[in-house]
């Protein structure tokens, strides 16, 4: 987990890190930003359709030779009854099993997720690890910015709570215990 404050180049220096993979030609590797799907909120469907669009996307931008799993995915998008609980460890496997390098990939923004959404996508990437690396990717890095921080410092908006505690884990400072300056 890559974990930092907002605007400390988190984003970028994994961006940075796709391409001088990809470029050292031993991994497939991808960043997906899911953002986007933090508007779907509780609606783990919704949020799942939202990651498999990012995905694509995403797919289609930076690894365009992976193909196959480009039209799996927009398959499943054109049809979203076909998207279920354990669409994305589907997805993963597939893309994994699809040529012999070996994947990483990256998720940035992991934390716009909460609720069910959140621990849907966190329980599928767990799940799939045992697979790996022939039918899950290789390596996963989520990032996640210092939302408690930003929160104690009165820069993001007060609904927004550290995701340790919107999982309800037993303890919620595990990972989040902010130091100010």
């Amino acid at each position: 987990m890559l974990h930092a404050p907002r605007q400390t180049g988190k984003t970028t220096a994994v961006e940075e890190f796709t391409d001088y993979l990809n470029n050292q030609g031993s991994y497939s590797v991808l960043y997906i930003n899911i953002e986007p799907a933090q508007a779907t909120r509780d609606n783990v469907k919704e949020a799942l359709i939202a990651l498999l669009s990012e995905l694509k996307a995403s797919l289609r931008n930076q690894l365009p030779k992976e193909e196959a799993t480009i039209e799996h995915n927009k398959k499943l998008l054109r049809e979203p009854l076909l998207v279920t609980y354990t669409t994305l460890i589907d997805v993963l496997e597939f893309w994994a099993k699809a040529s012999p390098k070996p994947k990483v990939l990256f998720i940035d923004e992991i934390d716009s997720l909460i609720g069910d959404s959140l621990l849907s996508v966190l329980r599928q990437v767990r799940r799939g690890f045992s697979k790996r690396p022939e039918s899950f990717p290789q390596s996963i890095c989520l990032s996640v910015f210092a939302m408690c921080a930003t929160i104690e410092s009165g820069h993001e908006k007060p609904e927004y709570t550290c995701p340790q505690q919107v999982l309800s884990m037993s303890k919620p400072n595990r990972y989040c215990s902010p130091t100010f300056p």
